[in-house]
Order: C-alpha cells, then sequence, then structure tokens
C-alpha cells in the first residue's frame, strides 16, 4: 500500500468530576496525550506542531482510509511526526474511538501480527505497532529504518499506554463465542464492527445491506479452523427484538430462500450456512464443510443468564 507502511485501512456529568467508564477521563482528549509524550526520544525528535482531525477533517490525514473509522463512534485524532536520521520518520497516531468497544473494534477487524503485550491488545510487525486501550486505538509506524525506529516506536507506545489511565471493556458478544478447542475448533480472529460496509471487507455477502446493519447494530466475525477448514460465525445484535426479526426475515429472503424456514442450506460451493434469531440477535455460521461441524459451534454460542 502506499505512504506509511501497512496502513490498515483500513455524559453529561453528575458532578464534574464523574466521567463516562468508557472514557480515560476528561482532560485526556488526544491533543493532551500526545503533549505528555515528550517531543525529543532518544535521537528522534518531533520539530512539528502536532495535527488534530475531526470527523469531517480525517480524509485529509488518510485519504481513502477514513471510512472505516467513521463506520465507529470516532471523535478525533491527534498525530504527531518525529524525525530520525535522513528521512527516517515515526508517525504516531492518537485516536479517540468514542468507547472502549469501538476502539477494540478498530483494532479488530485489521489484527494480523503478533502480540507484543501493550494496553488491552497490540501487535507488531513490518513497521507497525498498533495497540487500543480503554476508547483509544494508538498507531505508530516508520517509514525508515524499521530495525533502528522499532524500539523507540515501543517507547513511545509505552508512554501512551501509561497516559490512559483506566481500561475499557470489550463486547459483550466475545464473551458469548463458542469455545470449542477441545472438539478441534481453533478461534483465530475476532473482528467487532457496526456497518455492513465492514462486514463486506471482511467476508463478502452480497451486494445489499441484507441484514440490515446500521451505527447500532453491534457485530461480531469470529473465524474459526478445523481439520484444514475456516468456518465463521457472525453474531450481530440490534436494538430491538422487532429489527432482529426484519433483518433475520430479509437475510433467509435474500440469501437462503431455499431452506425451507429449517435456518440451513448446502450452498453452491458445497459448504453450509446456518442460522438462528434469538431475542434481539441474529447468529450465522457460513463455510461450515459440513452440517455437524456448523452446528457444533452454532449451538456452542453462549447464552447470557438473566
Amino acid at each position: 500500500m502506499g505512504g506509511y507502511k501497512k496502513i490498515r485501512i483500513f455524559l453529561l456529568t453528575i458532578p464534574l468530576l464523574l466521567i463516562s467508564v468508557s472514557r480515560a477521563s476528561p482532560e485526556k482528549a488526544v491533543k493532551n496525550l500526545l503533549i505528555e509524550l515528550p517531543k525529543k526520544i532518544d535521537s528522534w525528535i518531533s520539530r512539528a506542531d502536532d495535527s488534530i482531525f475531526t470527523r469531517s477533517t480525517l480524509f485529509n490525514h488518510i485519504n481513502g482510509g477514513a471510512e472505516p473509522y467513521l463506520t465507529y463512534d470516532f471523535r478525533e485524532a491527534a498525530v504527531r511526526r518525529y524525525s530520525g536520521n535522513g528521512n527516517d520518520e515515526i508517525l504516531v497516531e492518537v485516536y479517540d474511538m468514542g468507547k472502549a468497544i469501538d476502539a477494540y473494534g478498530i483494532f479488530s477487524i485489521e489484527n494480523a501480527d503478533e502480540e507484543i503485550g501493550i494496553g488491552q491488545g497490540s501487535e507488531y510487525g513490518g513497521g507497525l505497532l498498533r495497540f487500543w486501550k480503554n476508547s483509544y486505538f494508538i498507531s505508530i509506524m516508520t517509514t525508515g529504518d524499521e530495525k533502528t525506529a522499532a524500539p523507540v516506536m515501543k517507547k513511545i507506545a509505552k508512554i501512551l499506554e501509561s497516559k490512559i489511565d483506566s481500561t475499557g471493556d470489550k463486547p459483550d458478544s466475545v464473551s458469548s463465542l463458542p469455545q470449542l478447542s477441545e472438539r478441534g475448533f481453533n478461534l483465530k480472529k475476532t473482528r467487532f464492527f457496526h456497518q455492513f460496509s465492514i462486514l463486506n471487507r471482511l467476508y463478502y455477502l452480497a451486494d445489499e445491506n441484507i441484514l440490515k446493519l446500521g451505527r447500532n447494530t453491534d457485530c461480531l466475525l469470529a473465524m474459526y479452523e478445523h481439520g484444514g477448514s475456516r468456518i465463521y460465525l457472525l453474531m450481530a445484535r440490534y436494538l430491538s427484538i422487532k429489527e432482529a426479526e426484519e433483518a433475520y426475515a430479509l437475510f433467509i429472503k435474500s440469501y437462503m430462500p431455499d431452506s425451507a424456514g429449517q435456518g440451513k442450506i448446502k450452498t453452491e460451493n458445497g459448504k453450509w450456512v446456518m442460522s438462528r434469531k434469538e431475542g434481539e440477535s441474529i447468529y450465522i455460521v457460513f463455510d461450515a464443510p459440513d452440517k455437524n461441524r456448523g452446528m457444533e459451534i452454532l449451538n456452542g454460542i453462549k447464552r447470557k443468564k438473566e
């Protein structure tokens, strides 16, 4: 991809001392987090002023890459550049995603490298370090000598991580995922999102929004490996039972009209799709190599205790 390496396209107070549990603290706006970061770290120096981007200006910073952020509750981003030897540069981006589940979400949809133990989830690879903590998502990348820049990038990440005072919760759906490792199902990836456009980037479903996903739907796409097969589980939670019913009816009509109301069908590629609606939620298994393995995943979803 062009530009920096591996760019991933990717309260009211009660009194003022009280804050939302999903935010670190009111004074820790993204610009203030960067202010607490030294302008000189080892031999790397930041000479220019920090840049601030909002929902309406983010495209000016990552033209072609802003859309995924805007499908979440993104508020603003602060950006700083450090210069090293020659043309070497480190770019630090701090994103306020509004709430912890959305910081987890934007991190999760591009997560591909090894965990490095920073924040509540992190990765490093190919000159790009990413992590999330509470409602913040941080991206640190270099265009220069990765070997030279990597220690400084990790130092920057640890400083920023220490300035975010509290942690936030992952989406509830993560704890509901089937845990079937003893049955040979290896949970490889989880991706949290809201909009149909993100689902299609992760797993192409249809040209039209046949699940009626929108800003207020919470979706988790999990990928399992079993016996050489990749099986996907989609969990979508709506605001109401009525919305879930309408979405499920449209999905059945559009995607599996020949399922005869059974919620399961063998598709043209020889794999199985099976689905179920419960309350405000829809659960769909894609690409199961046979009916039994698909049903194991579907039946393994943990129900919340009332």
